[in-house]
C-alpha cells in the first residue's frame, strides 16, 4: 500500500466518524426527554419533593449521621485494675537445727514466741508444713511457695 492510499483511508475514516457524531448530536437533541412536571398537580394540592421521587425520609438516616467517624478502628483495651493486695505474713518460723537420726529425722524450729518444736517431715509449725529434713537445711511450703530454711549460726539472727 502506498502513501497515498493510506492517506485517503485516514481522511475518509474521519469523514465517516465527524459524521457519525453530528448524527449522534442530532437524533440526542430531536428525541424528546421526559421532563417533570414544574406546575402543580392536577388534584390541587401540592406534594413534597420526597413523595414525589419515592425517597426514604431524612429521620432514617439518623443513625448513620450521628456515627462518630473519626474514632479510633479498634477497641481500646479495658483498663487494668491493679488490686492493692496485701503482702501474705511473713515466716515466723526459724530453724535451730537438725536432728538426723535413723528411720525418723526432727527439726528443731524456733517460734515466735521463742519456744523450740521438735517436728517431723508432714507436720505443721506457723502456717509452714515440712516437706524436707537434711542435714542444715529445711524445705518448708508457706503460702503456695517452697522456702528452704538454713540452719542460724552462731551470731545470726533473722
Amino acid at each position: 500500500m502506498s502513501l497515498r492510499t493510506i492517506r485517503q483511508l485516514l481522511w475518509a475514516s474521519t469523514v465517516l466518524m465527524i459524521a457519525g457524531a453530528m448524527a449522534a448530536v442530532t437524533v440526542g437533541l430531536s428525541l424528546p426527554c421526559d421532563v417533570p412536571q414544574t406546575g402543580p398537580p392536577s388534584t390541587g394540592q401540592v406534594q413534597s419533593a420526597s413523595t414525589h421521587r419515592h425517597l426514604p425520609p431524612l429521620k432514617s438516616f439518623d443513625s448513620v449521621v450521628s456515627l462518630d467517624l473519626r474514632r479510633p478502628l479498634f477497641d481500646a483495651p479495658p483498663p487494668v485494675v491493679v488490686e492493692n493486695q496485701p503482702p501474705p505474713p511473713p515466716l515466723t518460723i526459724r530453724l535451730a537445727g537438725t536432728i538426723m537420726e535413723p528411720g525418723r529425722n526432727l527439726a528443731m524450729l524456733v517460734t515466735q514466741e521463742g519456744k523450740i518444736e521438735l517436728k517431723a517431715v508432714g507436720e505443721s509449725s506457723g502456717n509452714a508444713q515440712i516437706l524436707a529434713i537434711e542435714a542444715d537445711a529445711v524445705t518448708v511450703r508457706f503460702n503456695g511457695e517452697n522456702i528452704t530454711l538454713q540452719v542460724e549460726k552462731e551470731g545470726q539472727k533473722g
